[in-house]
């Protein structure tokens, strides 16, 4: 709630999502939809997922696991949209630079 009141909605930035968001924390995790940010990982099969929940679902269902502590490393990865390749956040600038034309 701001100063005079009012509930503070966030809206997303994106042109035509025309989202509202009641916190920032929100948004941001809307965010990853538009940036194509999946940094949760399956060691098994390797599909990767936008949300830690996603991911207890596909163990659960897929590989009748739940996740544990060996799972929670995999956080800080992101998926390259391109060659699908999983990196650490760290090196995405460097390796999205392996792709440019230039």
């Amino acid at each position: 709630m701001g100063n005079d009141g009012k509930i503070e909605v966030f809206e997303c930035p994106m042109f035509n999502c025309e989202r509202f968001f009641a916190s920032l924390r929100l948004l941001k995790r809307h965010m990853l939809y538009h940036a194509g940010i999946c940094p949760y990982m399956c060691i098994k099969c390797g599909t990767s997922f936008k949300f830690e929940h996603s991911l207890n679902s596909h163990l659960r269902f897929q590989h009748d696991e739940q996740m544990g502590d060996k799972f929670t490393k995999i956080r800080g990865f992101v998926s390259c949209n391109i060659c699908l390749a999983m990196i650490p956040c760290r090196e995405k600038k460097a390796h999205i630079a392996t792709h440019l034309p230039y």
